[in-house]
């Protein structure tokens, strides 16, 4: 009896270690469910961030080739403006010479000056003859030139009445 007692005793150990082992092998299954769904998850997540890096690159490209199209305008632009500038003080070197006319690029825009005295008399809002010579070479090497957009400005100097001035600048803007 002592003998079946002692087995006994011996089974119910193994039956306890038993449930244990399948305890702990439950567990151990809970857990690599677990860590397949989140390996799951994190494949979709990779995905995911593949595609977003996948078009963050196509809008890189985009960007690069709109950034290259634009400096190629740019220095097409700049070019243009070089060459017209060059043709302008060419043309018009004469007056540059004697310092009564000034050509320059800002900001990808041609600038021509013509001093006052090289066009008015102090006062007047008609062209005189040396300023009508001036205008007329300017205007030959701007008509070659059909794509250009002009802006003509009058000045005068601070002297007089503003009003006087204000209306005197817009005569000469007028007449040129």
């Amino acid at each position: 009896a002592e003998e079946l007692t002692a087995k006994r005793r011996e089974l119910e150990r193994k039956e306890r270690e038993l449930r244990e082992a399948e305890e702990r092998l439950r567990k151990d299954r809970d857990a690599l469910d677990q860590a397949r769904k989140d390996l799951e998850g994190k494949d979709k997540n990779i995905s995911s961030l593949e595609d977003y890096k996948r078009q963050l690159e196509k809008d890189l490209e985009a960007r690069e080739k709109r950034i290259k199209d634009l400096e190629s305008a740019i220095a097409e632009r700049d070019a243009k403006s070089k060459a017209l500038r060059d043709k302008l003080l060419e043309a018009l070197k004469v007056f540059k010479d004697a310092g009564d006319l000034d050509v320059e690029i800002r900001n990808g825009k041609v600038y021509v000056s013509l001093s006052q005295k090289l066009l008015f008399a102090s006062g007047s809002a008609k062209v005189d003859k040396r300023g009508l010579g001036a205008l007329k070479t300017l205007s030959e090497v701007l008509i070659k030139n059909k794509d250009l957009n002009i802006l003509v400005e009058g000045h005068t100097d601070s002297d007089g009445e503003a009003k006087m001035n204000w209306d005197l600048s817009s005569q000469r803007a007028l007449a040129v």
